[in-house]
């Protein structure tokens, strides 16, 4: 019988490690069952808080402002569901194949898996090379610097409704917010969980307050001009072209359906229905809300070529109900910041398990434990993810400070995310396709049944690429349907991904008044002068815009296919040498005196730890290319010993210790001789 840790938990030798453990260390003591840390609320409240941000109370009259119709308007929003209920289903159909961390790092290395004789199979490295794209792309775009940009604007217009806010102070706040919170999970992360499931119950309380005001501003006409006629826009100031960036501030306005599948390996094994009911109900139910709240914005208030918080104007349109939304709106986005950490911070930890990065021995590294708590999962934060998330997430928000427009600034982190996520989605809704038969072989691995006529070899991987577009065990001409919507939301994303960049390129806020619309001379007042539209909003600060400082959408493309390259090169520099069969030949590492060693297992075995925490079954380790080989600096800059493992002892970073060690003995040594002196 297993032995039993102090509170019962069961124990065993695992052939895993601790994250913060070399590979050559010797099997530890670590739990079996860990106790299940998310229940179906926790999986609702994680979705609810990334999906409900700001995003709903600001983009939609900014969707409106870029696409100047509120028909339009609509459909895109009513698209922008049906975009997530299909993302809901195909990442439920993932995430029961493969219940662990990491979500979409895990399903894009294990759909991409599967060796081969062919160039395109053996480059792809058995799903490495998937690996190293998502790792770089999440690593560099997936960060909540919009989040805390829209906490600082959000403070700052609450406290001078009048002035447009300082950009310094703007993201000083923003800085403080993210360190406050980072510090907060690293030091309790159980105080992270119950913020999230608060904050998951505040946020649709105030969507159904809004709601409500809504319906009883269309009952009783509070704006005239109100509904689906409005004064058009300025000739020629619109371009159909928008209407793909409008739509990618749609998507952004729903991302966060995900999130529950980057901790799936938190729910309990023997559970799976946890993250099913908890995936569908949230998301069901912020589809629902999003869709009657856009409705209710556009028939109760009318078109205006500005972007505006509908929320206030529902409440009064005064300068008191512009300072409560505000604050309102910042706990919503602080809501979304505390869940986004939580998730985030995870996966980044897994990307540092995976040992492709440099400095990967902290970036998987856990917070210690309080003295009187076990080293079970629940106690434990992700001490080098949330730090690897708190630098990218402060460089970005440095970066936002080179747009002017307050409001394209804070968008711009948010953007480049979505679209890099629009880039993966459209990878996932092609390769999703071979789901059933990665099913398969993993169902003959773990049942043991390997032989001929199973497709599987000696190493426990089939021998083809299979692609079904069957992935529902159903008959007839309905077994195509489900590839038909994988392959069709492959496509939207891709059609989002183009349409992007393509110009003319317009900012959020809106554009100079003319026309048909007429400005007062204080900057409050926007009337339209259509005849057959009476149209005049009055507000408590000015509107009006002069000029634009618009993100050009190239810049999107640019930065995230740089960084896909520079993964590209990364994964052919260090790992292109170290295939089974080789497709390239120069290898960085060779200067660094080390080579990368590759090893996989058949299946996930949940007892490892490496597996119920990160979704891993690959192992990476550096090793001496050659008993005489010299290890160079190259070695150091990787991350030394915590990255390479060489056994030679005679590294740059074990000379330093042996060094820093031998330095720190003669010292105390000094001391005790000159404490003795002293007291004779």
């Amino acid at each position: 019988m297993a032995p039993h840790g102090p509170n019962g938990v069961e124990m065993t030798n695992l052939r895993s490690r601790s994250p913060s453990q070399d590979a050559d260390e010797p099997p530890q003591m670590r739990p079996v069952a860990h106790a299940p840390l998310l229940g179906t609320y926790d999986v609702f409240s994680l979705i609810v808080n990334k999906m409900i941000g700001t995003g709903i109370y600001t983009n939609v009259s900014t969707v409106l402002v870029l696409t100047g119709d509120k028909g339009l308007t609509m459909t895109l929003w009513a698209i922008g569901s049906i975009y997530t209920l299909i993302s809901m289903l195909i990442y439920l159909e993932c995430s029961t194949v493969m219940p662990y961390n990491g979500g979409e790092l895990v399903y894009l290395d294990e759909l991409t898996s599967g060796r081969g004789r062919s160039w395109i199979r053996r480059a792809l490295g058995d799903g490495l090379y998937a690996y190293v794209q998502y790792a770089f792309l999440f690593v560099a775009f997936f960060n909540s610097a919009t989040n805390c940009l829209q906490i600082g604007r959000l403070l700052l217009f609450a406290r001078n409704p009048q002035e447009d806010p300082d950009r310094d102070f703007l993201r000083t706040i923003a800085f403080l917010v993210l360190l406050l919170l980072c510090l907060l999970q690293y030091f309790s992360p159980q105080s992270g969980r119950v913020l999230n499931q608060v904050l998951a119950a505040v946020k649709i309380l105030l969507l159904v307050v809004v709601l409500c005001a809504g319906w009883h501003a269309i009952q009783v006409g509070t704006y005239r001009g109100a509904g689906f006629q409005e004064c058009s826009p300025p000739a020629g100031s619109m371009s159909k072209i928008e209407v793909a960036k409008a739509f990618l501030l749609v998507i952004f306005s729903y991302e966060g359906w995900e999130n529950a599948t980057f901790v799936a390996g938190e729910i309990d094994p023997q559970s799976p229905v946890t993250l099913r009911k908890g995936f569908i109900f949230a998301v069901s139910v912020v589809s629902v809300l999003y869709i009657a709240l856009v409705a209710t914005f556009l028939k109760a208030i009318p078109y205006v070529p500005v972007a505006i918080n509908y929320a206030p104007m529902l409440f009064g349109n005064n300068e008191a109900s512009y300072k409560a939304w505000s604050v309102f709106i910042a706990i919503s986005s602080l809501g979304s910041l505390n869940s986004i950490i939580y998730t985030f911070s995870r996966i980044k930890q897994s990307i540092g398990s995976g040992n492709i990065l440099p400095w990967s021995d902290f970036w998987k590294s856990d917070s210690p434990p309080a003295g009187h708590e076990e080293a079970l999962d629940q106690y434990l934060a992700p001490r080098g993810g949330l730090v690897l998330h708190g630098i990218m997430t402060t460089v970005l928000i440095g970066a936002s400070a080179s747009i002017k427009t307050v409001l394209e600034s804070v968008s711009m982190p948010g953007l480049f995310q979505t679209y890099a996520h629009c880039i993966i989605l459209t990878v996932m809704g092609f390769v999703v396709l071979r789901l059933p038969s990665r099913t398969r072989h993993l169902e003959q691995v773990n049942s043991r049944d390997h032989n001929s006529e199973t497709g599987v070899d000696a190493q426990g991987e089939g021998n083809a690429w299979e692609w079904d577009l069957k992935l529902r065990n159903w008959s007839g001409w309905w077994r195509y349907i489900p590839a038909f919507f994988c392959v069709a939301y492959g496509l939207a994303n891709l059609w989002v991904v183009i349409l992007s960049v393509i110009p003319p390129y317009r900012d959020q806020d809106g554009f100079p008044t003319g026309g048909e619309w007429t400005n007062s001379t204080d900057g409050r007042t926007l009337t339209c002068a259509d005849t057959g539209s009476n149209v005049s909003l009055t507000f408590p600060y000015p509107v009006a815009l002069n000029e634009e400082d618009a993100l050009k959408g190239w810049v999107l493309p640019a930065a995230t296919f740089g960084v896909m390259l520079l993964a590209t090169f990364y994964y052919l520099a260090v790992f292109g040498s170290s295939q089974e069969r080789r497709f390239w030949r120069w290898c960085l590492t060779q200067y660094a005196g080390v080579r990368p060693t590759i090893s996989k297992e058949e299946g996930y075995d949940w007892r490892l730890e490496q597996v119920r925490r990160f979704g891993r079954r690959r192992d990476i380790a550096f090793d001496r290319r050659s008993d005489n080989a010299q290890v160079g600096i190259l070695y150091w800059l990787g991350g030394g010993s915590s990255l390479f493992v060489n056994h030679s002892g005679s590294h740059p970073v074990e000379r330093w210790h042996d060094f820093w060690h031998r330095t720190g003995d003669a010292w105390q040594e000094f001391r005790k001789r000159g404490l003795r002196r002293g007291h004779r």
